[in-house]
């Protein structure tokens, strides 16, 4: 059998080579972030919310990662954008995550023990996620949900991995 740390690398590297279509953050996430990544798959229920646009109310990724963790964006070294955002900043947020989509992911790498996750893109942005829920009762720092599988980072910097409910 597989191990969620197995699984979740190989899922990982299916990654790459995707666009990273629809990132949402900003208002009404606080500092949570959800990359929509690969095919546009059509939702069952098209969502109301004006700040998706009509292709993010209308379909999501095939791919989705979904951060609760710290985060930041950058380029060539220099911090574009973080979680250390407040409320006030939701549209710089927002204007600025829209950098890398419609970009390709080129790599993914993991770093242990805490499983910090990076993504690099093809123009160059680099998305760090550094994990910090130490606590299995502080909640998830990232789930990847794939056409099979939601894998988390759990509490406590461990992966847990199950079959993908569809609820598209």
């Amino acid at each position: 059998m597989t191990s969620p740390t197995e699984l979740f690398t190989t899922q990982l590297q299916l990654l790459r080579g995707q666009p990273c279509w629809l990132v949402v953050g900003g208002a009404g996430t606080g500092s949570n972030i959800v990359l929509h990544i690969g095919a546009r798959v059509p939702r069952k229920q098209w969502l109301g919310n004006p700040f998706l646009g009509v292709e993010g109310r209308h379909h999501e990724g095939e791919y989705l990662l979904y951060v609760e963790c710290p985060w930041r964006l950058e380029k060539s070294s220099t911090a574009v954008v973080g979680s250390w955002l407040d409320a006030q900043d939701a549209k710089l947020m927002r204007a600025t995550l829209a950098l890398i989509e419609n970009q390709t992911i080129e790599e993914c790498s993991v770093t242990p023990p805490a499983n910090d996750l990076e993504l690099v893109f093809s123009a160059g942005h680099r998305l760090r996620l550094f994990c910090d829920q130490r606590d299995t009762e502080s909640g998830d720092n990232y789930t990847l949900f794939t056409p099979r599988y939601a894998i988390a980072n759990m509490g406590g910097f461990r992966l847990t991995a199950e079959p993908r409910i569809e609820a598209r």
